[in-house]
């Protein structure tokens, strides 16, 4: 097979690998856990051998342990999961100046015309609390989890997209 390369320095997260459904394209984020920067969603097209970041923002380089600038916003993209029709991709999104303002929000993109949409947030009062999440097979739910380091009700919830409203599961 043909490699392909990075423009940039990218650590992708193996386990965020996700086939789209019609088998055309992976999509996949990078590993924030392991850079601590600004993380993006990417596309790989297994049909021309490319690959292209869906999600990118100004301050990729800017390490987020290092930075002391208030003004610096960061936005840390995660998670990728397919719509059944294979043309969009939902995600967690992340967008703060420090990690204690860091909620996620569920954020769909439509890999055609890069339209990026925000469909759900995750009510916590606690920092990088959700880091899973599973899109419905009809794309009209989100099953996700919470870890509020016990300030909060942990574990799974869903939301539907249509009302926005959670309940919570186990």
């Amino acid at each position: 097979g043909n490699c392909i390369t990075f423009d940039k320095d990218v650590h992708i997260d193996v386990e965020t690998l996700q086939w789209s459904p019609d088998s055309k394209k992976i999509a996949f984020s990078e590993d924030f856990l392991i850079t601590f920067r600004d993380s993006d969603i990417w596309l790989y097209d297994t049909e021309t051998n490319t690959v292209k970041d869906l999600t990118p923002n100004a301050n990729r380089e800017k390490k987020l342990i290092s930075n002391s600038d208030p003004k610096v916003i960061f936005t840390v993209d995660l998670i990728p999961q397919w719509s059944s029709d294979s043309q969009s991709i939902y995600f967690i999104r992340y967008v703060f100046s420090t990690t204690k303002e860091a909620r996620p929000h569920f954020t769909k993109i439509n890999i055609t015309d890069g339209t990026i949409e925000d469909v759900g947030l995750v009510e916590s009062s606690i920092a990088f609390s959700s880091y899973s999440f599973e899109l419905s097979p009809d794309n009209a739910q989100v099953a996700y989890n919470t870890d509020t380091r016990g300030k909060g009700k942990d574990g799974t919830w869903f939301l539907d997209l249509a009302t926005q409203q959670t309940q919570f599961a186990a």
